[in-house]
């Protein structure tokens, strides 16, 4: 009887008898397809633009999707080094009709090409809205990626922001 009451409080110590279940991770679902259409749409404007008048417009310089991923990463390495975001999960979808498995909140980029060609993370911006229920929304520019993962994430988790 000794025997199975210390193994029980080793248990209970090591946080095996908690009766508290750990909570579910929230989920933001970035979209890809939303993401890169307004970066196509711009860089075919400025390709165009750039094969008329090569003196005055600049075309871009990467792909839409390499400009895409340029603002994700910088996103998503702030995100995985902020405290705030303990608890939530990003993953990136093809587009929102593939959102499935729990996804509780729908992210955009709005990626921002500079007048030299060149993908600016500072000032493209971003959107979150409730991908369940009515929770809201809530969008901003970049600016500093770690900064905005704060925002996000204490708005996710109700702690500190609120969804509008």
């Amino acid at each position: 009887m000794r025997k199975l009451l210390i193994a029980a409080a080793v248990l209970i110590t090591a946080g095996c008898g908690s009766i508290h279940p750990k909570p579910k991770p929230i989920i933001i679902g970035i979209d890809e397809a939303f993401s890169l259409a307004p970066v196509t749409s711009s860089c075919a404007f400025k390709d165009a633009q750039s094969a008329k008048t090569p003196q005055y417009v600049t075309p871009c310089v990467e792909s839409p999707g390499l400009m895409f991923q340029e603002v994700r990463n910088a996103f998503q390495s702030a995100f995985q080094e902020n405290l705030a975001c303990e608890g939530v999960s990003l993953k990136t979808y093809e587009n929102a009709g593939a959102m499935t498995g729990g996804v509780d909140w729908r992210m955009k980029f709005f990626v921002r090409v500079g007048d030299d060609g060149v993908v600016s993370v500072a000032d493209s911006s971003w959107e979150i809205d409730s991908h369940v229920g009515s929770g809201g929304s809530v969008d901003g520019t970049m600016g500093n990626p770690y900064q905005t993962a704060t925002r996000i994430c204490t708005a996710v988790n109700g702690r500190g922001g609120k969804a509008q």
